[in-house]
């Protein structure tokens, strides 16, 4: 078994997050993403369209500062329904 598969990865909520679309928090990650850092914002949203046969939410994680302040929009992660826990899962970090 390697190291990497070895570490348990945990994300930590840290605190809902203001000012972002939809229910978004802040949460630390353990060990952190390599290209960007401990901090993610995880945002799950209401689609603001419907489109028959196609999904009607959506949670993505953005790497972030501390305070929560975007520092890149690219997504790191994306389930296709509100879920913060999956979102992360995806990431392979288990919630706190």
């Amino acid at each position: 078994m390697s190291e990497e598969e070895t570490v348990k990865k945990v994300a930590t909520k840290v605190r809902d997050i203001t000012g972002w679309h939809g229910d978004a928090q802040l949460f630390k990650l353990e060990p952190p993403l390599e290209k960007s850092g401990p901090f993610v914002v995880v945002s799950a949203v209401d689609l603001p369209v419907y489109i028959p046969d196609y999904r009607t939410s959506e949670t993505m994680i953005f790497p972030c500062d501390e305070a929560g302040e975007h520092v890149d929009f690219g997504e790191v992660a994306f389930v296709p329904y509100k879920s913060h826990v999956d979102a992360l899962a995806d990431l392979g970090y288990e919630v706190a």
